[in-house]
């Protein structure tokens, strides 16, 4: 018998909270990846690399986290 016990630490900090988008020249909502994921259906992975080819507007914060634009994730 195996049994597997999983801790998920999810930090909620910056959800739904406004940042300043450069690429849409405004305050958007911003969320993370993981939650970006979530909302889009798609693997974090596959998040990371739109964001990193600029097909997803994104900052990051001063302590690095990763922000994504939700209006470049609705379009």
């Amino acid at each position: 018998m195996i049994e597997i016990d999983r801790t998920i630490v999810y930090n909620r900090n910056y959800a739904r909270e406004t940042h300043w988008c450069p690429d849409c020249a405004a305050e958007v909502e911003m969320i993370t990846a993981f939650e970006a994921a979530r909302f889009a259906r798609v693997s974090s992975h596959t998040i990371f690399s739109k964001a990193e080819e600029g097909e997803i507007h994104s900052v990051v914060t001063p302590d690095g986290v990763l922000l994504l634009c939700t209006n470049s994730l609705s379009s």
